[in-house]
């Protein structure tokens, strides 16, 4: 998952800034690893 890679390029960077509003739910949604 390109949100938890602190190296991010700055394409993956500004997509995610774009999309946040839909991404915040659909990452809260994900179960935890065990």
């Amino acid at each position: 998952v390109f949100v938890a890679n602190p190296n991010k390029p700055p394409d993956i960077t500004a997509v995610l800034v774009k999309n946040h509003d839909g991404l915040l739910p659909l990452l809260h949604n994900l179960p935890f690893s065990k």
